[in-house]
């Protein structure tokens, strides 16, 4: 079966721890005094169970879980197959929340996360609107909560989910979460509910399966893929040969911890035992679904086979829960075995990091030259272009030029033609213009020659009229020498009146 991973990513462990850090106590710290708030919850657990067993006709082991919640560190190193047996049988419901805190030590951390959670939920989350679109739609609430609690269980999801997107901002918002915390949900308040979410995100190694790279996933398929490969060779031979894909069907299994699918009872079942286990469970229940089914997947091919993984493979435990613990606790595996696995991973996922490197870069110089080619070859069209549009106009210039020799042989003509008609036009305007220049001429000669006669005439009239002229004054002046004479003479004479 192959097995594919990402590039190995950057260290986050580091980052949880600074989170965790404000809180007094890291992830990986080992705690040897219970808080005061972990010691209150042992309070409310033993009042819980003395009011379980008050007209309880269920049959337990009430000293056990009493020892179990009394002192949980003693329990889980003394009396460890004993717990496992009882988990198989059943943990009282009144209970569970409270094992799975104290197992967790949720509470035991010198900050308060449930304070934490309350200042979270003031705050706005930038995956807030993908949530309240998102889960809504894609969770199946009838399959975890009844209709009378349905509304504000789904109130509760989404504040747990909006306030660990705010805590863990590399992990963010992931829709395979929420179905690891609506089984927490189910027998604790949102505040513990989200205080027991830290400690599997971080103690327990489950964040690992929802960050961006989502190396610690990889991580447990790559183990997963191995161990069944040891324990099942034939089945692992039959689901390689038949070519379904490691992730197609185990990357759900371990991201929700099979509550995806599984019945509600078989989901809280493997928290029941993860808790007390740890991470490996999910690969003791995954090799157990494996083992239960083994006739059925070995008679399935290609994408039937994968339909079964996916969907089908945890109808044979139905809600029976006893049996599937059982089985998963009859898987050992090795803690010295899953150390030498992380350790092969962490090898290869440095390895194929390294080839997929070469191979990014081998890629990136391909496109840079693939796209330096079609430059080129863009350039070269172009080119070509410009040469067809040069050589075009080239033709149609020369076309132009012999029309224009043409049109200039044509213009030459029209000119010599012009020319010529111009030289008679002019030699016939210079001929009409001497012919009446010299009638004018001949005009003007004879205009002269009246001019002096009539000139001569002009001077002989007032010649004549300036002889009549003197002659007249003569005459006027004999006319008034006579005239005085006569007074004169009248005067003498007294006869002048």
């Amino acid at each position: 079966m192959s097995f594919q991973h990402v590039n190995v990513p950057p260290p986050v462990n580091s980052y949880y721890e600074m989170l965790l850090s404000r809180f007094g106590r890291s992830s990986q710290e080992s705690q040897h005094r219970d808080s005061a708030r972990h010691m209150a919850i042992k309070e409310e657990a033993m009042h819980a169970l003395e009011l379980a067993q008050v007209g309880s006709s269920e049959k337990c082991d009430w000293d056990f879980w009493c020892r179990m919640i009394s002192d949980t560190d003693k329990v889980l190193k003394t009396e460890k197959p004993l717990l496992k047996k009882s988990i198989a049988q059943g943990i009282p419901a009144s209970l569970r929340g409270y094992v799975w805190k104290m197992t967790s030590k949720s509470h035991n951390n010198n900050g308060d996360l449930e304070s934490e959670y309350k200042e979270l939920l003031r705050r706005t989350s930038p995956h807030e609107k993908i949530i309240e679109r998102d889960l809504p739609r894609s969770f199946p609430w009838s399959n975890f909560f009844d209709e009378k609690s349905s509304a504000q269980q789904q109130h509760s999801l989404m504040n747990v989910i909006k306030a660990y997107s705010l805590f863990d901002q590399q992990v963010g918002y992931c829709p395979e979460l929420a179905y690891v915390i609506a089984c927490l949900l189910l027998h604790m308040s949102e505040e513990s509910t989200f205080s027991v979410l830290v400690r599997l995100m971080g103690q327990y190694g489950l964040r690992g399966h929802f960050t961006p790279y989502k190396e610690g996933l990889y991580e447990h398929m790559y183990q997963l893929d191995n161990i069944l490969q040891q324990k099942f060779p034939e089945v692992h031979r039959h689901i390689e040969t038949q070519g379904v894909n490691h992730s197609s069907y185990a990357a759900q299994w371990l991201s929700t911890m099979f509550a995806y699918r599984c019945s509600l009872p078989l989901a809280v079942a493997v928290l029941d035992l993860l808790f007390v286990e740890g991470i490996q469970a999910l690969l003791q229940f995954s090799l157990a679904l494996i083992d239960r089914n083994q006739a059925t997947i070995l008679s399935l091919s290609s994408e039937a086979l994968t339909e079964f993984l996916v969907n089908g493979i945890f109808q044979v435990y139905g809600d029976y829960r006893q049996l599937f613990i059982e089985d998963a606790s009859a898987i050992e595996i090795s803690p010295r075995l899953l150390l030498r696995l992380s350790k092969q991973y962490a090898v290869d996922a440095v390895r194929e990091a390294r080839l997929h490197s070469q191979e990014e870069h081998m890629q990136r110089l391909n496109s840079e030259l693939s796209e330096h080619v079609r430059k080129l070859e863009e350039s070269y069209t172009s080119l070509e272009m410009e040469h067809q549009e040069v050589t075009r106009h080239a033709i149609e210039t020369k076309m132009a030029m012999a029309g224009m020799d043409n049109q200039e042989q044509e213009l030459r003509r029209m000119i010599a033609q012009l020319k010529s008609d111009s030289e008679a036009q002019i030699k016939k305007i210079t001929e009409e213009y001497d012919a009446k220049t010299r009638a004018l001429q001949e005009d003007k000669e004879l205009l002269y020659s009246s001019n002096h006669t009539l000139k001569n005439q002009l001077e002989e009239v007032e010649s004549a009229l300036i002889s009549l002229k003197m002659e007249y004054a003569e005459r006027e002046s004999e006319y008034q020498v006579t005239r005085r004479n006569l007074h004169t003479a009248q005067k003498k004479n007294g006869t002048v009146s």
